[in-house]
């Protein structure tokens, strides 16, 4: 049992120097990676600013196509109640002078 658990703290030891040494490299990495950060950031800024600007030019020419086809739809509606205001007037008016012809 002594044996056994000296074996286990002898290997946990070697997992911690191994994870130990993983993390210093990472951070070693990360360190030189952070000279290249601000010119990705520059370019990736850019590239997005060009996407943003079509992005909100046809934002705005779907916005102005949807506004007037909503307009549209209102003037065919008034179009067609007028229609029908017409029609309803001309009925009545034709239903009074053939009772009164009678």
């Amino acid at each position: 049992a002594e044996e056994d658990r000296a074996f286990l703290d002898k290997a946990e030891a070697r997992n911690e120097e191994e994870q130990r040494a993983k993390h210093a490299k990472d951070l070693e990495e990360r360190d030189l990676m952070m000279v290249f950060a601000e010119a990705k950031n520059e370019w990736t800024e850019a590239r997005m600013e060009d996407r943003y600007a079509d992005y909100e030019q046809k934002r705005q020419a779907q916005e102005k196509r949807l506004t007037q086809k909503v307009v549209d739809g209102k003037i065919a509606r008034a179009k067609q109640r007028l229609a029908e205001y017409k029609e309803e007037l001309k009925k009545k008016k034709d239903d009074e002078e053939r009772r009164i012809m009678e």
